[in-house]
C-alpha cells in the first residue's frame, strides 16, 4: 500500500526507470525549468521583497491556473467573461484580477523552448481593458 501511494505521488516511479535513468530525467527537467524559474519567482514576489511567500505563491498559482482555464474555455465555449468566470468556478471580480495578472505573466516571460503559454483571446482582453484603472 505504501508503494502504491508513493507511485501515485510520483509518476516517474511508474515508468520503471533505473536510478541512473531517473537521475537523467530529473537533470533534463531541471535544465528545461532552470531558465524559467527565476523569472517565475520574481513575478510571484508581489511586494518585491526578494522572497516569495506562501500566499504570493498561491495567488500566482491561482492566477496562472485561471488564465490557462479561461484561455482554453474562451476558445471552446464563449468569450463572455461572466460565463468564463462561472466555468472557471471563480466569481467575476476574482476572475478579472486573475486574468489581468495572467496576462502580465504572459507578457513578462520571454519565450523559452518547450514552454508555451495559452494567450487570452482578444475578445477576453477587450473586456479587461474596459475595466476602470486598467
Amino acid at each position: 500500500m505504501k508503494r502504491a501511494r508513493l507511485q501515485a505521488v510520483n509518476p516517474v516511479l511508474e515508468l520503471g526507470l533505473s536510478n541512473k535513468d531517473r537521475e537523467a530525467y530529473y537533470e533534463a527537467l531541471a535544465a528545461k525549468c532552470g531558465p524559467v524559474y527565476p523569472s517565475l519567482t520574481q513575478l510571484a514576489d508581489m511586494n518585491q521583497s526578494g522572497f516569495t511567500s506562501t500566499e504570493e505563491g498561491l495567488e500566482f498559482h491561482r492566477a496562472f491556473e485561471c488564465g490557462l482555464k479561461v484561455a482554453y474555455l474562451a476558445e471552446k465555449e464563449s468569450p463572455d467573461l461572466d460565463i468564463l468566470a462561472h466555468l472557471a468556478h471563480v466569481d467575476r471580480q476574482a476572475c478579472e484580477q486573475y486574468l489581468m495578472r495572467y496576462q502580465a505573466i504572459v507578457d513578462a516571460l520571454p519565450e523559452y523552448v518547450g514552454v508555451s503559454l495559452s494567450l487570452l483571446p482578444d475578445a477576453v482582453k477587450d473586456q479587461l481593458s474596459l475595466l476602470p484603472g486598467v
